[in-house]
């Protein structure tokens, strides 16, 4: 399992997703699984 994404990405990924961003593209950006982000968002 990975580890829990920084304050910093969690910032990332909610500014990816008021930017409409697809969970793919903010994963390829922070470099994680998109499934992590997914876990994220939920």
């Amino acid at each position: 399992m990975s580890s829990s994404l920084s304050a910093h990405e969690r910032s990332v990924i909610e500014t990816m997703i008021k930017l409409n961003h697809s969970t793919r593209e903010i994963a390829r950006f922070l470099k994680r699984s998109p499934a992590t982000i997914t876990y994220e968002l939920n």
